[in-house]
């Protein structure tokens, strides 16, 4: 196995054991829940979180919607963005209304996305150095 070149990878950050890039699909969940179930998260998260924290392509999709209808100035609730995702032809491909209800079902994520929001930026921040 070729020596890391410590120059372009200085942490020795490398794929995970299963030859996937860094990242938590639950913790990208558990923050757009936060922000569609709290106005005041919402704008922490807008404040915190960066598109390219986002792994899967879906999530990240979600939460630019969701920034594009707040910088409108229009409601963010699953309805709306259903709305919005659904005239730019994406609703399907990020798993539908059912799915985006099922973002507003989960509390325990007010409890917790600040810390699921630095597992995505330390996912993020490995993926890079990657």
């Amino acid at each position: 196995m070729p020596e890391t070149n410590l120059e372009i990878n200085p942490t020795r950050a490398t794929l995970n054991h299963t030859g996937e890039m860094p990242q938590d699909p639950q913790a990208e969940r558990s923050v757009l829940s936060a922000m569609l179930l709290s106005p005041e998260a919402f704008q922490e998260c807008l404040l915190e979180v960066q598109e390219g924290d986002f792994y899967l392509p879906s999530t990240r999709k979600i939460f630019l919607s969701m920034r594009k209808l707040f910088d409108n100035n229009q409601p963010v609730d699953p309805v709306s963005l259903a709305d919005a995702l659904k005239s730019e032809g994406e609703l399907e491909r990020v798993g539908g209304m059912p799915y985006l209800l099922d973002l507003v079902n989960a509390p325990f994520a007010l409890a917790s996305w600040r810390h699921h929001a630095e597992m995505l930026r330390r996912d993020a921040t490995l993926r890079q150095m990657i």
